[in-house]
């Protein structure tokens, strides 16, 4: 199963969410440096988590993260290595302008039957039961695990490490 399709959808339906419209992304390179406004200038999704936690998120042998961007988007996505257990990591940074967008995201992911409040990642956090959305700063997080067992559990594993190195 690849995360690749889902992911797309969740990427339309967040940025829909959050009402992304943005000038297009630059390549993400570099560390992360801090702003006035509180947010990172640049933020690499790829340095986040380490192919091992990946791996490990997965249960299953990961290739390393391939990063994509699209407008304020950034993401990497650990694939599973061919085997026969299939699943991805994928790791979404909305750069910049989250936090006064973060009620009416908020707002609209209560719609879902499915929705929940995380406690204890980032700022605030919420799930829509598939994977978490974190506020942290002025950025806004989008973390899912897609295989065979509890990705929701193994999401939040992969948010407080990849938080750690926010």
């Amino acid at each position: 199963m690849k995360f690749t399709g889902l992911i797309s959808a969740a990427v339309v339906a967040l940025t829909a969410l959050a009402g992304c419209n943005h000038g297009g992304s630059k390549p993400v390179t570099g560390s992360a440096a801090k702003p006035a406004n509180g947010g990172t200038a640049s933020i690499d999704p790829c340095s986040l988590i380490t192919t091992s936690e990946a791996t490990a998120a997965l249960g299953t042998q990961a290739k390393d993260g391939a990063p994509h961007a699209y407008q304020s988007m950034k993401q990497c996505e650990w694939d599973a290595a061919e085997g026969p257990v299939a699943g991805s990591v994928a790791i979404l940074v909305y750069v910049g302008g989250q936090k006064a967008r973060w009620p009416s995201t908020l707002a609209a992911a209560k719609q879902s039957p499915k929705f929940s409040d995380v406690q204890g990642l980032g700022d605030a956090a919420f799930t829509t039961g598939f994977d978490l959305h974190i506020l942290k700063g002025d950025d806004m997080y989008q973390i899912g695990v897609a295989g065979p067992k509890d990705p929701l559990d193994r999401a939040t594993a992969v948010a407080k490490q990849a938080l750690a190195r926010a």
